[in-house]
């Protein structure tokens, strides 16, 4: 009896989740998709194990690609992009506190984030 085997890889943005982030490449605030690239095993055509995944945010403006260290900070970066996605209406304040969460959770800078929210904070005349 034969088996049927094979392999694969697929690279998925599930929800269309974004992120909004500073991009080094556009000078910019852009939003970022947040993306998974995994490799996986099938069996008759039926996909059995995943494997060698990784995560990155990438710049829908430039394409540009930050890499995300650990899946926990991928998942982070859904929630964000989840809790900006329930939200019809996006204003700026919103989105800034969404940048220092990215910052933060998924990109690791607590630097940069303390810096965002002291702006936020600081009374504006």
């Amino acid at each position: 009896m034969a088996i049927i085997w094979g392999t694969g890889g697929k690279s998925k943005n599930p929800g269309n989740l974004w992120v909004p982030y500073f991009c080094s490449s556009c000078d910019d605030l852009s939003g970022f998709n947040v993306v998974e690239n995994y490799r996986y095993g099938q069996v008759y055509g039926i996909r059995v194990a995943k494997y060698r995944a990784s995560y990155f945010l990438v710049c829908a403006t430039c394409d540009r690609v930050l890499a995300i260290d650990t899946k926990e900070q991928f998942i982070q970066a859904q929630e964000i992009g989840r809790r900006i996605a329930a939200r019809a209406e996006t204003s700026p304040e919103f989105l800034m506190r969404r940048v220092a969460e990215v910052a933060k959770w998924v990109m690791g800078n607590s630097e940069l984030a303390r810096a965002i929210e002291a702006d936020l904070n600081t009374p504006k005349d």
